[in-house]
């Protein structure tokens, strides 16, 4: 993903109608916390999503839907059709590791009974120490999309975007993000990103997770990509929803 200019980042302030695009982006993604079986899915979409356009990624993903690999059993005892699906995309087996020993340690962790047992959604960060020490290959920012998309509200994916976003706003942990392949943030750097993200959220008056993902769904490749712009006209928008 190229990488946009700060200047041009730090000019964009917010407005209620990026909030509730990015609102659409979380109602559009998030899960069923009830459905049980499907819940491992969230995970998936969160790994198929690493480097990838949104609409390929969500080509990807369907394929995985279409074929009733969703579930971690499934992706446990047909590991080669995880494989074959992959392949048929010209993506590598570390991806295909990722997705099989993410599923081992899902079902090892409970994680899907943990979230079931979460009803007030207070334990996100907890889980998601669990699910990074445990999954090889799964960071805090894949970690993080999976919980929000199981409605944890906390917390926060910190992708490129969403860096170069605070990083216009004065904040940089490490070394800036001005150039070369974008690189996931460690753990450490990903938490100092995420509590200024909630910061910088505060006159706002809204969630960590809604400020990343107005922020994603303005700046990345997502609001094209998705056809939002198409279907959801600013006038639609103002009429129908509100945050």
């Amino acid at each position: 993903m190229a990488l946009i200019p700060l200047e041009e980042i730090a000019r964009w302030e917010p407005t209620k109608q990026d909030f509730a695009i990015g609102n659409m982006l979380i109602i559009s993604e998030n899960h069923n916390p009830r459905s049980l079986p499907r819940l491992y899915s969230t995970l998936l979409y969160s790994i198929l999503s690493v480097q990838e356009r949104f609409a390929r990624h969500k080509q990807i993903f369907n394929e995985f839907l279409f074929q009733d690999l969703f579930e971690p059993e499934e992706i446990i005892k047909r590991k080669d059709d995880v494989k074959k699906i992959l392949d048929s995309y010209g993506k590598n087996s570390s991806k295909s590791q990722t997705i099989i020993n993410s599923a081992k340690a899902w079902i090892q962790l409970s994680i899907r009974d943990k979230i079931f047992d979460d009803p007030d959604r207070l334990r996100g960060k907890e889980l998601r120490k669990e699910m990074v020490d445990a999954m090889k290959g799964v960071g805090m920012k894949l970690a993080s999309l999976t919980l929000r998309m199981a409605c944890y509200e906390n917390l926060a994916p910190i992708d490129s975007t969403t860096q170069q976003f605070i990083e216009s706003r004065g904040f940089v942990y490490q070394k800036p993000l001005t150039s070369g392949k974008p690189q996931g943030l460690k753990n450490k750097a990903h938490e100092q990103y995420e509590t200024k993200l909630e910061e910088l959220a505060m006159p706002y008056d809204v969630s960590v997770a809604l400020m990343q993902a107005t922020i994603y769904a303005k700046l990345s490749s997502w609001k094209k990509d998705s056809g939002i712009q198409e279907i959801y006209t600013p006038l639609f928008i103002a009429k129908h929803f509100t945050v």
